[in-house]
């Protein structure tokens, strides 16, 4: 808690929880074909994944009502400290973040605040990835849940 009031202040800090629904993306050799993305299946079967958007400001598409319906709660939200114009430009950029700790070990949360001095000084919104720890969710499900994840970020790309 101390090192996240310590840290930069951002407008976005959400959690989000991506729905267990298969979908089509395009193929980057020829975009007329598509590959179906399957969500992480191994060991418990089909579950939301979670991910943490941290953007310093917030962005065109994150106050969007399709991203705030995938919003889960974490307790009462922080008050923003400095004021930033209202809304700022979709970024060019996104930052997919895979959290260390060997697919055992930490979240999101605990390496929020460098990724919050990261999305101030590279201006650019950053997703990481929430994914399941083993020993409860063995191996590959935490690598399913990253790979979902970041096929889901490409795909939603303008909401964050």
């Amino acid at each position: 808690s101390l090192a996240n009031m310590a840290s930069a202040t951002v407008r976005v800090s959400r959690l989000l929880s991506l729905p267990p629904k298969a979908f089509e993306m395009p193929l980057t050799a020829d975009p007329k074909l598509t590959v179906t993305i399957s969500p992480p299946l191994a060991h418990t079967g089909p579950g939301p994944v979670l991910v943490r958007l941290i953007s310093y400001d917030l962005r065109e598409g994150q106050d969007s009502e399709e991203l705030s319906s995938l919003v889960r709660s974490e307790g009462p939200r922080g008050l923003e400290l400095r004021p930033r114009p209202q809304q700022a430009p979709r970024s060019r950029s996104l930052v997919v973040h895979i959290h260390g700790g060997g697919f055992v070990a930490q979240t999101s949360k605990s390496h929020e605040p460098y990724l919050k001095s990261w999305a101030q000084e590279l201006g650019v919104p950053i997703l990481s990835i929430d994914y399941s720890l083993a020993p409860e969710a063995p191996f590959p499900r935490a690598l399913e849940e990253c790979f979902y994840a970041y096929c889901w970020a490409v795909k939603h790309c303008g909401l964050l």
